[in-house]
């Protein structure tokens, strides 16, 4: 994608020295951000912001779309992400997030991505979710979500 980031490092600069080299070696060799961005970061946040609040408004209602319409299938159960595009609803049945996603994906067409890859507890099934499509094609992908889930169980 298009991302880009920076960190900061604060602290006893002798005790960090040796850290800050190892880390800068990283990312120069690894994580460098291409120069299209680097020129684009300025602009970008100095730029006009005014954008930024219909797309915070068009994101609070996806996000509440999701987890209304997840939540109302029965055998999920989803808390309502505060920072995030993505919401990581919990699979409530035997099988794993993987076996869930598979089968989901080859079915019914909707792509979401197993929990087990995010590095939780085994046995916690979960799937993670992005909330940044149209609501018309949330709405659809959460229907086909709640149909297949009642097929997958033998409800």
């Amino acid at each position: 994608g298009w991302r880009i980031g920076w960190g900061v490092a604060s602290g006893n600069r002798r005790i960090m020295e040796d850290y800050l080299k190892a880390v800068n070696k990283l990312l120069r060799a690894r994580l460098c951000a291409n120069h299209p961005e680097q020129y684009a970061i300025a602009p970008a946040l100095q730029g006009d912001q005014s954008h930024l609040e219909d797309m915070k408004a068009r994101l609070v209602r996806r996000r509440d779309l999701t987890v209304q319409m997840l939540n109302a299938v029965d055998g999920i159960s989803c808390v309502k992400p505060e920072g995030a595009f993505y919401a990581f609803p919990r699979l409530h049945i035997e099988d794993s997030d993987w076996d869930f996603v598979r089968a989901l994906i080859r079915e019914t067409g909707v792509v979401v991505v197993p929990g087990g890859g995010f590095g939780q507890r085994p046995g916690r099934q979960h799937f993670r979710v992005v909330f940044l499509p149209p609501e018309e094609i949330l709405e659809r992908a959460y229907d086909q979500i709640g149909r297949f889930l009642k097929t997958y169980l033998g409800a």
